[in-house]
């Protein structure tokens, strides 16, 4: 969202490749393109749904917000019709060149983003006196599971750096769950997708993971992943899901990685004319910079997520079954996505290559015994058995940088710098 908060601002071959790459919609450029998708997520509030004992809700909607700020050097005036089309009570003026400057920006991304994000620009020097504008763009997302996991079902067990589950063990704090969720291992053959419902939403965490060689070589494209997920059955699953805690940040690969996908113009001068009154100052703007940080949290009761975009603006800027489930193992490498079901939209996105050390957690497992042990499901009363499957390439993907985006069915998604651990947020 955060090059959609710079869109009305552009003008020229800026407007096309933003329109051709981002997917935003032809006509008058002087509007937000996000903007009613954005009030309409927004609306989850995390209000309680149920029942509250001893003040505490035990059936919470999830928490979804977006925000957008735009701080601009005390020289300068915004454009008027660019200050009213983003909303002027988003509009902040500050001295660049102050040393208190990062702090406002930094703490107004702090308040947003429920104090998971502490910075986005450098908290150590001053703004650059150079820099005219940045626009910033966070989300922070709290849910909890409709079919949580609990306290006594999560072991310590070992995690694999690939399918074959033959090297590169480490630790890792497994949840477990025997429950029915949309699944398959037929709409992408090679993979197990599974999707988690959130609670009183429309919301999931979707899991793709990788069932051969050929398969883990690969990363997914959500675009190429939204229009199967209609076609998951409902299925008993019995699911080990590792808990994890990341957190990335990007800086200098991002802006080339954005380049790489055709959005040019806007790092040139003369492209961001909208941006400000002054038409012959306007035409030495660039995109200089574009910052990027997020955090995602995935464990027993839920998931909470947040990520910060700024972009800075420089000069030249149970029932009974008849069948057993089946078996899905996430101890390797795999990806997820937060999905959106009804705006076919992914918030946000990212692939666990590591969870997080069992030193780094606070409580220990309360189950001792390992999931690939024969009787450790039959604390659960099943048998799982392992899918079959093909070693068949029809996901259309291949290995490309990626982040977390904001993609709809439909529209491209945003090329960028690939984390080893986990890639995040939104830069549409």
């Amino acid at each position: 969202m955060a090059l959609g908060l710079i869109y009305p601002g552009c003008t020229g071959e800026a407007v096309i490749q933003l329109r051709e790459t981002l997917g935003f919609p032809p006509g008058d450029s002087s509007q937000l393109p996000w903007k009613e998708i954005s009030d309409q997520l927004s609306s989850a509030d995390g209000s309680c749904q149920g029942e509250i004992y001893n003040g505490v809700c035990y059936h919470e909607a999830p928490t979804l917000k977006i925000a957008n700020s735009v701080w601009f050097h005390n020289a300068n005036a915004l454009d008027p019709e660019y200050r009213e089309t983003v909303g002027p009570d988003i509009v902040k003026e500050i001295d660049f060149a102050a040393a208190a400057s990062p702090v406002l920006v930094n703490d107004w991304a702090k308040n947003k983003t429920n104090g998971l994000i502490d910075w986005i620009v450098s908290p150590d020097q001053p703004l650059y006196p150079s820099h005219e504008l940045i626009l910033v763009n966070t989300i922070y997302f709290k849910a909890a599971w409709a079919k949580p996991f609990f306290d006594h079902s999560t072991n310590e067990d070992a995690f694999y750096s690939s399918v074959s589950r033959n090297e590169g063990a480490s630790q890792a704090h497994f949840m477990h769950t025997v429950s029915v969720f949309p699944y398959s291992h037929d709409i992408m053959p090679g993979y197990q997708v599974v999707r988690l419902p959130f609670v009183n939403s429309e919301l999931s965490f979707v899991i793709v993971l990788p069932m051969n060689e050929d398969s883990s070589e690969k990363t997914v494209k959500s675009s190429s992943l939204l229009p199967l997920l209609s076609a998951m059955d409902s299925t008993r699953v019995a699911l080990a899901l590792p808990k994890f805690k990341f957190s990335s940040e990007y800086t200098d690969r991002l802006k080339d990685a954005v380049k790489q996908t055709g959005i040019a113009a806007p790092f040139s001068g003369g492209s961001l004319c909208n941006l400000l009154q002054d038409d012959e100052a306007c035409q030495s703007l660039f995109i200089d910079e574009i910052i990027q940080k997020a955090v995602i949290d995935v464990n027993e009761k839920g998931v909470e997520a947040a990520a910060a975009t700024a972009i800075m603006v420089g000069r030249t800027a149970l029932p009974t079954y008849e069948t057993e489930p089946v078996l899905m193992l996430c101890d390797h490498p795999f990806q997820f996505f937060i999905h959106h079901e009804s705006e076919e939209l992914v918030l946000f996105e990212g692939r666990v290559g590591m969870p997080e050390s069992p030193d780094s957690v606070d409580q220990e497992p309360l189950l001792e015994s390992k999931h690939n042990n024969k009787d450790f499901w039959e604390r659960f009363g099943v048998k799982p058995t392992s899918p079959s499957f093909e070693a068949k390439d029809s996901s259309g993907s291949s290995p490309s940088l990626r982040r977390f985006l904001f993609c709809k069915k439909g529209m491209v998604p945003i090329a960028a710098a690939i984390l080893a651990a986990l890639i995040l947020h939104i830069i549409l």
